[in-house]
């Protein structure tokens, strides 16, 4: 399903939003966090997916790289909270 939307939708976000929650779900963390990446590199100031990615990591404990994305999103969104 999400594959379609990519195929169909490519510069819209929904189909990569859906993968890698799919794969963070059943805990697939690797593919999650290579989808995450995926994401990232067409859509990268999606917040969204920049804490997807962190929360992969952490799943992973992955602690310096949670920590390193966590500070970018700091940096890049100082006024936003979620």
């Amino acid at each position: 399903m999400f594959d379609e939307l990519i195929s169909k939708y490519p510069h819209q976000h929904h189909g990569y939003d859906g993968l890698p929650r799919v794969s963070m779900h059943a805990q697939k963390w690797e593919l999650a966090l290579t989808r995450w990446q995926t994401a990232i590199d067409k859509f990268p100031n999606n917040l969204a997916f920049l804490v997807g990615k962190a929360s992969g990591y952490m799943e992973l404990h992955k602690f310096d790289s949670a920590q390193y994305l966590a500070d970018r999103i700091f940096r890049q969104y100082p006024n936003h909270y979620q």
